[in-house]
């Protein structure tokens, strides 16, 4: 029988795996892409940005937002989105490279850190070097985007050191013509404003804590249809939305996080649903304090 309140997706795993507990305990627990207006729009933005042609100039993204709104779970699902591939002589693309801001943040070490992740070893020769080795294998490898999580790593260092840093990173972007698609807290956003090109190159795009509205609801449907539960919970009703929303600190991975723990709690009781008195009662450790119950 056709479950409507899950994606064909699990539908199909509870029937490959006879709807075994210990499997679907294990899936709930797993991460799993979660659909969401604004995320589509930022998945939409990055597909433009990957498969137009080179531009001069070419328009960076910054995905800003405080810790679990989702920054990782985005940049992740751009990486699988885009994996490498084999061209027709046999040579690898890697149209998308991904690295973290070094949290001691110089030339070198951002260079080494791209080189890093084309699967290259590190260039020891002097910082003028090591870009143009950098500027050859991006080619080489023809990136179309470099993914560079926790930007606001760069407005902790000296401000001398900081300025060099971001000339590189416009540098980049202006030499080899690729996009940058940034992540970080809203440090991060201050930090480019302060520079007037690369402001104007980077569209910046806020990601939200979740409250009590209709965004959060459908929220809730998209979460619920990634449980491999056997019956619907109908999580968008108003007090359970309500009740999920209260006991987290309203940011996407929280919950996330809620509903698969409340979801092997009913595959484990054999309920098979959440219930409004099982989120009543389960206690979840929050950002928001020790223990909410």
């Amino acid at each position: 029988m056709e479950k409507k309140h899950l994606s064909s997706e699990v539908q199909d795993f509870i029937k490959s795996c006879n709807a075994d507990d210990t499997a679907r305990i294990y899936r709930a627990l797993t991460d799993t892409w979660i659909n969401y207006p604004l995320a589509v729009e930022i998945l939409t933005i990055v597909n433009r940005m990957i498969t137009r042609a080179k531009m001069i100039r070419p328009q960076c993204l910054l995905v800003v937002g405080n810790p679990q709104t989702g920054k990782s779970s985005i940049k992740v699902r751009i990486e699988n989105l885009y994996p490498d591939k084999i061209d027709g002589a046999g040579k690898i693309e890697r149209p998308v490279i991904s690295i973290v801001m070094p949290g001691e943040s110089d030339v070198r070490a951002v260079a080494n850190n791209l080189l890093n992740s084309l699967g290259l070893p590190e260039h020891t020769g002097r910082p003028d070097q090591v870009l143009r080795n950098l500027y050859k294998n991006l080619h080489e490898y023809k990136v179309k985007a470099i993914l560079i999580d926790e930007l606001h790593h760069i407005s902790h260092i000296p401000y001398k050191r900081q300025r060099i840093i971001l000339d590189v990173l416009k540098n980049i972007t202006t030499i080899t013509q690729i996009p940058i698609i940034a992540f970080g807290i809203e440090e991060a956003g201050d930090m480019l404003s302060s520079d007037i090109q690369l402001h104007s190159r980077f569209t910046t795009i806020n990601l939200r804590d979740w409250g009590q509205d209709d965004d959060t609801r459908r929220l809730l449907s998209s979460i619920e249809s990634t449980l491999p539960l056997k019956e619907p919970s109908n999580l968008v009703k108003a007090e359970m939305a309500y009740t999920i929303l209260e006991k987290t600190n309203g940011t996407i991975g929280e919950l996330v996080r809620l509903c698969q723990e409340l979801a092997v709690v009913a595959i484990a009781s054999g309920n098979e649903s959440i219930t409004l008195d099982l989120v009543k009662s389960h206690k979840f450790h929050t950002s928001k304090s020790k223990i909410v119950s």
